[in-house]
């Protein structure tokens, strides 16, 4: 099933970004303006949104702690070991793309497709620490490679997406129920946010005047991405099963699909938004994207296999 799945969530992931590519090449679609347009426009709204509208279930509250304790360990580690190998921006961009997967694009259909739609709530949890790292920790060192300590912490507090879920968790918490029109417009630009985000991998890579594939590099992103963070979700799930207790299998789950997704798609945008080599980290997006093809179901039969989610009924 889980083969399947992943077959139906990449085929469209691949269009897009070959859309993308076509009218970077052929239309002369502009990389940096798109950037703007997902970071400025579409990100703090769709972002609001799904903040606003989150169901916080006090069993799983801890679930973004964990999510955004792990980004930071992994984020700051990756970006200083890879000091020890490069001294220009490439170990900003590094530092960036390791923050966190692709877990809304190409983890939430997943989830949707093996869970009930009551686990998405829970969902969402789990990824909002994550995705808080990326707006500020995975930012902050993007825009050190070209700005100083000081401009690049004025960068992340003027990133609307960050504004955009706190506002949305305040309108949560305070209980005010928004009009419904409201969250039909976010349905569109949810749309128009994924598409463009996609997209964008598409449009960076029509920019190569030649293939932007430097072994180490990609090397390192997959030690980091397809290595690490599954080791660190296993810990979680582990040191959990044995002391803590606070989850079930189905939570297991979700944290094995998290840590085994492919390289997230936002750095493409915040690179190329920031002067940085957009191109390289599209490269990176999408090898790993076609290599998650065959790792996930491969990685995830692994977690069943060794009995952390073993008591679940799924056909991997």
């Amino acid at each position: 099933m889980l083969v399947q799945t992943l077959i139906v969530q990449i085929i469209p992931l691949l269009m897009l970004i070959g859309v993308g590519f076509y009218a970077g090449r052929r239309l002369s679609v502009n990389l940096h303006s798109m950037a703007i347009m997902t970071i400025y426009i579409f990100a703090p709204f769709v972002n609001f949104g799904a903040m606003s509208r989150m169901h916080f279930e006090p069993q799983y509250i801890s679930l973004p702690f964990i999510s955004f304790a792990v980004s930071f360990t992994i984020t700051i580690a990756s970006y200083a070991a890879a000091g020890l190998f490069w001294k220009d921006q490439s170990r900003n961009l590094i530092g960036m793309a390791s923050v966190s997967g692709n877990t809304g694009y190409f983890g939430m259909p997943i989830i949707i497709a093996l869970l009930s739609e009551q686990w998405v709530g829970v969902y969402l949890m789990l990824n909002l620490g994550a995705l808080f790292a990326e707006t500020t920790l995975g930012y902050y060192l993007a825009a050190r490679g070209n700005f100083t300590a000081r401009d690049s912490m004025m960068k992340v507090l003027k990133l609307p997406v960050f504004y955009g879920i706190a506002a949305g968790l305040l309108v949560n918490l305070s209980g005010l129920q928004l009009p419904e029109v409201v969250y039909t417009y976010w349905t569109y630009a949810a749309g128009a946010w994924f598409l463009s985000g996609m997209m964008l991998i598409g449009v960076a890579l029509s920019k190569l005047v030649t293939i932007s594939f430097s072994p180490p590099k990609i090397a390192y992103l997959f030690c980091v991405k397809f290595l690490v963070w599954p080791l660190a979700m296993a810990a979680i799930i582990v040191v959990d099963m044995h002391v803590f207790q606070m989850f079930n299998p189905v939570v297991y789950l979700m944290l094995a699909i998290y840590g085994t997704v492919p390289l997230a798609g936002n750095p493409v945008a915040y690179a190329a938004q920031l002067g940085l080599d957009a191109e390289g980290v599209a490269t990176a997006v999408l090898f790993s994207t076609l290599f998650a093809l065959v790792y996930m179901p491969l990685a995830l039969l692994l977690f069943q296999s060794t009995g952390l989610f073993a008591d679940l009924a799924l056909d991997l």
